[in-house]
């Protein structure tokens, strides 16, 4: 799968999810938003 795809995909949906929920989880850094999860499951399996 294209990575620049997907991860516009999942940014885009992590986007909207932030706008519709709250933002604790990215303050926070723990993953327990299923779009916050996929964003740290990207960053390490990169990092």
């Amino acid at each position: 799968m294209p990575s620049g795809l997907g991860q516009r995909a999942i940014k885009q949906r992590t986007l909207d999810l932030d706008v519709a929920g709250p933002r604790e989880s990215q303050v926070s850094g723990i993953c327990h938003s299923a779009a916050s999860f996929l964003e740290c499951l990207l960053e390490r399996l990169e990092g």
